[in-house]
């Protein structure tokens, strides 16, 4: 199964989620440029830009939510994070939630190594990993790793996790330059 009507009206992926990662950084935010990358319907890049003044820009991998969500173009485009197609401007703080986990091991790695070149400083992972229970329910879930194993594959690719939470699957990691 991939991304398609059939995913959406069964998993509900249009969640809070992007919201409560928002709530538990949002001290990080203002001052800051911030990419988004799996920005379902671009709610939260126009929250951050209208209501917060933030500098953000997002996309979402999923063409079938850009051509059939009621999603909010200015906000939102498609772009491809394991081969990005034209130019991505960097950003200080990127945001990738439940984006890795719906690819294949070598997918997830080049777009770990693509976030941590679209930052200059802070990248903000959000993932669900083997311990959470909808894991393995999710069917077009791919990469199977448990949080220590993705902590490690993320550092070892050219940051350092300063924060991590197993419960919100989420790693807060610095660049290394």
């Amino acid at each position: 199964m991939d991304f398609d009507k059939t995913y959406f009206e069964k998993y509900g992926a249009f969640h809070r989620g992007d919201y409560e990662v928002f709530e538990r950084h949002k001290g990080m935010f203002p001052s800051n440029s911030v990419l988004w990358v799996g920005s379902f319907q671009g709610k939260i890049v126009k929250h951050l830009r209208e209501d917060l003044g933030v500098d953000c820009r997002g996309f979402d991998i999923n063409k079938y939510v850009i051509e059939n969500a009621n999603f909010i173009p200015e906000y939102n485009t498609w772009n491809d994070i394991v081969n990005p197609v034209g130019y991505i401007r960097p950003a200080d703080i990127v945001v990738c939630k439940d984006v890795l986990e719906h690819l294949c091991f070598e997918d997830a790695i080049k777009s770990i190594k693509n976030l941590i070149g679209l930052t200059n400083h802070l990248l903000i992972i959000g993932i669900t990993v083997s311990e959470h229970d909808s894991y393995f329910t999710d069917v077009t879930h791919k990469s199977f790793f448990g949080f220590n194993t993705w902590g490690e594959i993320i550092e070892y690719y050219g940051t350092r996790i300063l924060r991590k939470s197993k419960k919100y699957g989420e790693y807060v990691c610095l660049r290394i330059k």
